[in-house]
């Protein structure tokens, strides 16, 4: 019962970091450009937790690997390249060509296919109070969603919805195969593996197309050096790493539906960072949510 609710608290928290961190990265993505921002991140980042890691096994680096099977080492490595190198980039490209509505239900898409996925691969049977819990909770998210939708005119194009459904399924495929390998690790120890193999993935693609320095460079000024950091301590200690705790102790099915609420968290941080307008239908689309994270948390705590 205990880890049920660390899992539940974990997935909510870790959809309010990313709430937070995502109002940081839209100003840096003002200045800096999404692939140099993504790898600039994702190395500062990995420098940022593998140094926290390593201070909780006690300095030996060895530690970083503790209790770790050859077979989730190699799943956490397989979901890092997955979700961070191939998915991320492929989310980056498909941004420049895909409207808002196009990205709405392709986010939507995301979480029904890992929860299918999760019901294929892993033998996850959600009870029929857990189904009714998603279904208000997504109903919720796609609300809000559609009703943060402001430029309608933007057409996507074949590529970019090809790419977006690329990122998609990484993404999804990624999340799976976290779940299976994180039954021997610690969470904090599953987030750095999968961010040192999607981060070296990432200097791969740098390199093959001689970026890498180019890249980077953002890291090497104190203005966005400051800004990113911000970002990554938020993002990385918060969304990801939760993220994982949500995934090691409770069904993904549960995980991604709790972890998708970000939009959520969006609109007060919005309105309180931002001076942004708070509409009506946003506000009944996080009551409806809200509501579904109640039934979830309910049947979940029933089952426990």
């Amino acid at each position: 019962m205990d880890t049920l609710y660390l899992g539940l608290g974990a997935a909510l928290l870790s959809a309010f970091s990313w709430a937070l961190g995502s109002v940081v990265y839209e100003k840096l993505g003002l200045s800096i450009p999404p692939l140099p921002l993504n790898l600039c991140k994702n190395v500062l980042g990995l420098l940022l937790f593998g140094t926290f890691v390593l201070i909780l096994a006690g300095g030996d680096p060895a530690g970083l690997f503790a209790n770790l099977t050859g077979r989730d080492l190699a799943l956490l490595a397989v979901s890092g390249l997955l979700g961070i190198t191939l998915g991320d980039t492929f989310f980056f490209m498909a941004l420049n060509d895909l409207g808002a509505h196009a990205l709405v239900v392709l986010s939507l898409l995301g979480q029904v296919l890992t929860v299918l996925f999760a019901i294929a691969f892993l033998g996850e049977r959600p009870t029929p109070g857990a189904i009714a819990g998603m279904a208000l909770v997504t109903l919720g998210i796609a609300v809000v969603l559609f009703a943060k939708i402001g430029d309608t005119s933007h057409k996507s194009t074949l590529k970019g919805l090809w790419f977006g459904l690329a990122a998609v399924l990484c993404m999804s495929v990624g999340t799976i195969v976290t779940k299976l390998g994180i039954s021997t690790v610690s969470a904090e120890n599953a987030t750095f593996i999968r961010m040192l193999s999607g981060t070296l993935g990432l200097v791969v693609l740098a390199l093959a197309g001689g970026r890498l320095g180019l890249w980077l460079k953002p890291l090497a000024k104190r203005s966005s050096l400051g800004g990113i950091a911000i970002a990554v301590l938020i993002a990385s200690f918060g969304g990801f790493w939760l993220s994982h705790v949500a995934i090691k102790y409770l069904d993904v099915a549960i995980a991604v539906t709790l972890n998708s609420t970000e939009p959520l968290f969006v609109i007060p941080l919005a309105a309180v960072l931002m001076a942004e307008r708070v509409r009506l239908l946003p506000v009944i689309g996080s009551l409806l949510a809200f509501a579904g994270i109640a039934v979830l948390i309910f049947s979940a705590s029933q089952v426990g």
